[in-house]
């Protein structure tokens, strides 16, 4: 049995989207700044602060830019990885990533 939302209810696509992205970003700079002995990399936490800053509040126009947002997602890890360690994060960097796909 589903449970259906009526549509007067429902948050319109880009409340929504923006909803996630400031959620996300949240819990992705919480992510960053709590000194958790669990993260993966051990790079600069203001350049994950960055990183996940850009590639969270991005998702906010994933329905109205998604190649612009895939590419604010994807393309920045690699190249700042190239020439610094990065710390790989679970809130601000792999749930975009996924929610993107």
């Amino acid at each position: 049995m589903q449970l259906a939302v009526p549509r007067s209810r429902r948050l319109p696509p880009g409340v929504a989207d923006a909803a996630l992205a400031l959620a996300l970003f949240t819990l992705g700079q919480a992510e960053v700044w709590t000194p958790f002995n669990t993260s993966l990399g051990h790079g600069s936490t203001a350049v994950a602060a960055v990183l996940g800053t850009l590639m969270t509040l991005s998702l906010a126009f994933r329905r109205t830019a998604p190649v612009v947002v895939g590419a604010l997602v994807v393309v920045p890890t690699p190249i700042v990885a190239a020439f610094t360690p990065v710390r790989l994060l679970f809130f601000a960097g792999f749930l975009p990533l996924i929610l993107m796909t």
